[in-house]
């Protein structure tokens, strides 16, 4: 098997704890896990255990490179407030972390994924093509992110 990996961070104009708690809370729509998610790749995020942090169980919907696949994700907190990971039936375990900055009243938020994938020659390929399409969605995301957590502060 191959692996890749990336990361992508941006920096926040609000509370690490505000940024945190929607990177946490996978049950709302408007305020949650939910609203940073670019739609045009992933849909139908559906919460099957808990909700808000570790313990959280959930189905969606990706799309990239015009392939689409549901995947399942469990949600650990090793670091509560700090750190969450979300660790996907398709082999990929991305970390958020949050890190406040400055006198506290702002943060930067790192997305650390590592994916697994096939052997051979088609492993290879997208051990080279999943960098690339996950740090346009990662820009996204993180750009949705910073909004809505600004507009919160």
């Amino acid at each position: 098997m191959s692996q890749y990996s990336l990361q992508a961070s941006i920096d926040i104009d609000a509370p690490a704890d505000i940024a945190y708690n929607i990177i946490a809370d996978y049950e709302d729509d408007e305020k949650g896990h939910k609203w940073i998610l670019p739609p045009q790749y992933f849909s139908n995020l559906v919460v099957k255990k808990g909700g808000i942090g570790a313990g959280t169980e959930i189905d969606f919907t990706v799309t990239l490179a015009g392939q689409t696949q549901v995947v399942s994700g469990i949600v650990s907190e090793p670091q509560p407030g700090r750190v969450l990971v979300e660790t996907n039936s398709n082999n990929v375990e991305t970390k958020f972390i949050v890190e406040p900055t400055g006198d506290g009243k702002s943060c930067r938020v790192t997305f650390d994924t590592v994916g697994e994938t096939a052997a051979g020659l088609q492993g290879w390929i997208e051990a080279k093509l999943a960098p690339m399409l996950l740090r346009r969605v990662y820009a996204e995301e993180l750009g949705r992110l910073k909004q809505l957590a600004e507009s919160l502060a």
